[in-house]
């Protein structure tokens, strides 16, 4: 899915982008493909359990990620190499995925810890209803940019294979860790990791 948040010139949707996540959300799953059903089934997504279903955690040597030509919610391609970033957190998730919400208020804890200090966090919803997903940002608000992949062409393309799947980059696109579910106590060992790539 590309954005195009620059062509969205009308009043309504200048409104949408002053009334916060869930406004600038709207803007952008309106300009997506509304059509369709979760996209679970057209990908072949587990959900990563707390009992550990589909779980795992691996640090990657020399994988360079491709390129998305995605826009998050704050207007900026989710993989921003240009300004102060110093790495990129980037998490497929879906209204749909149970750890999901566990994990979105430590992404908000480590965005505001980490992003004076140059980590981008950004989710990457594969839901492809409307309603499905702001109803998720409205249940489990989030301080961090979103974007939208209702095709799920950024899924195919860094073959993801659960829900959540969190890989953390260089803004060069060189990949650093991989990792797939999320559970509570996860939260010591993913904030080290953040920071390291931070150093």
């Amino acid at each position: 899915m590309k954005c195009k948040l620059t062509h969205e010139t009308d009043l309504s949707r200048r409104n949408l982008l002053r009334s916060g996540p869930a406004g600038l959300l709207s803007l952008l799953l309106n300009s997506s493909s509304r059509a369709g059903h979760a996209i679970s089934g057209a990908v072949g997504l587990a959900t990563a359990s707390a009992s550990g279903a589909s779980y795992s955690s691996r640090s990657v040597l020399s994988r360079v990620m491709p390129e998305l030509s995605l826009l998050a919610s704050d207007g900026r391609p989710v993989m921003e190499a240009a300004g102060r970033w110093r790495a990129i957190y980037i998490d497929f998730w879906a209204s749909w995925c149970g750890p999901c919400k566990l994990s979105f208020p430590w992404m908000n804890d480590m965005h505001e810890e980490l992003a004076p200090l140059g980590l981008r966090i950004v989710g990457i919803s594969l839901d492809r209803r409307e309603s499905d997903a702001l109803r998720f940002v409205e249940q489990v608000p989030t301080r961090f940019p979103i974007a939208m992949d209702p095709q799920a062409a950024a899924a195919k393309q860094f073959e993801v294979k659960a829900m959540p799947s969190a890989y953390l980059l260089r803004p060069n696109r060189e990949l650093l860790y991989e990792h797939r579910g999320f559970r509570l106590e996860d939260r010591p060992m993913l904030e080290r990791k953040l920071r390291s790539a931070l150093m």
